[in-house]
């Protein structure tokens, strides 16, 4: 069962021993807030090692879900159409829309050079 102090601290520990989900994420939102990570561990009476270890699985999580992100044909074609009309170079694209690189923004300009040739290929054939 999980308490609540006086402080709003959720209760520490559920059966077996183990940290409440609640209380972790607690903690590691105030983390993520900005509050100092040795002012958090006194405060929760936490290990150095416990913190760092919370910390790097949200990272790890969070970095799975980014790891593969799908990227819808219409922003693909904003970004290239942004770099292609010169309104943003490949760099202030790719900050501007989070691409990971500029590599791959080249390749969504060479797989959409090719979408349009096999169209214009498509309504040649067809007139």
């Amino acid at each position: 069962m999980v308490e609540e102090s006086s402080k709003g601290h959720v209760g520490r520990y559920v059966a077996g021993g183990h940290y409440d989900k609640q209380f972790i994420a607690q903690v590691i939102d105030e983390v993520l807030k900005g509050k100092p990570r040795r002012v958090v561990e006194i405060e929760y009476g936490i290990n150095t090692t416990t913190l760092r270890r919370w910390l790097q699985d949200v990272d790890m999580a969070v970095s799975s879900i980014r790891a593969s992100p799908r990227v819808s044909m219409e922003l693909k074609r904003s970004v290239v159409r942004a770099v292609v009309s010169g309104r943003l170079s490949m760099r202030e694209a790719r900050i501007a829309y989070g691409v990971k690189s500029e590599r791959t923004i080249q390749k969504w300009i060479q797989q959409l050079e090719q979408e349009n040739a096999d169209l214009v290929r498509l309504n040649e054939g067809s007139m």
